[in-house]
């Protein structure tokens, strides 16, 4: 499934990831939780050999390779100071947008705070607004994270406000933030929002006709444990059903 999730991904390997799905396939094998993690690292040095610059950084963090994530993330950086000094690239901008996202999903805040700080400073950053939507996207992500609500909702709506102007509002782009919103509110112990917006989360991806998604799956699951918590057992039943079918769909009942 790994394999499978990597040739879906990124056409520079397709060749050798097919050759490799039909040699696992061939096997009987039982891999121990240790043996598993050295081979996906193994895999993903092999795709990131072969996919150089064109690799997705969000694939990283899909893999939950962040240890590895965070070298080769470091690495890309130090190629693109080398090429450009003390300028920094429209690719750099974007690999330190990824190194933060790597430091957040590590929980690793104060450093997270520093590279999207400094990255906020940037002239670049105010004249590509969809970058800086994306910078105050993960410092409001970091900022709930850290139990600071009110200004992580603050860096949301800037998020938001920007997005929706540029992309209109029917977009995935807007949806996530809407998704992170629910999040956000239902740390606060504000329900009845969290609920709002993980709904909000659900239209929109239905309207561009993405209802079959991970972040549409994760705000039925999530709307299904608020309903759980004000007692209202089978709306909530409905919700994880839904939330359920959609997980199926995506990965399969293994």
């Amino acid at each position: 499934k790994y394999l499978k999730g990597l040739l879906a991904t990124e056409p520079a390997v397709r060749e050798e990831t097919t050759k490799e799905i039909l040699s696992l396939e061939a096997k009987n094998l039982n891999f121990t939780k240790k043996e598993e993690n050295d081979y996906k690292s193994f895999l993903f040095r092999k795709v990131v050999d072969r996919s150089g610059d064109s690799l997705d950084p969000s694939l990283y963090f899909e893999m939950f390779i962040f240890d590895e994530a965070e070298m080769i993330i470091q690495n890309q950086i130090a190629k693109e100071k080398k090429k450009n000094g003390d300028e920094k690239s429209f690719r750099e901008i974007e690999w330190s947008i990824a190194l933060a996202q790597c430091y957040i999903f590590q929980r690793k805040f104060e450093p997270a705070f520093k590279e999207l700080a400094e990255l906020s400073q940037l002239p670049q950053i105010e004249n590509g607004q969809l970058t800086k939507a994306k910078v105050l996207f993960w410092t409001g992500y970091a900022l709930a994270g850290t139990g600071k609500f009110e200004e992580a909702i603050n860096k949301l709506n800037e998020c938001l406000e920007i997005r929706e102007k540029i992309l209109g509002e029917n977009h995935e782009d807007v949806a996530i933030v809407h998704l992170r919103f629910g999040y956000t509110y239902f740390g606060q112990g504000k329900y009845d929002e969290a609920h709002k917006a993980f709904e909000k989360c659900i239209s929109i991806n239905t309207a561009c006709q993405n209802e079959n998604t991970l972040n549409v799956a994760k705000s039925y699951n999530n709307i299904g444990v608020i309903l759980e918590t004000q007692r209202k057992y089978e709306e909530a039943l409905k919700n994880f059903k839904k939330a359920l079918q959609i997980y199926l769909n995506l990965y399969g009942e293994d």
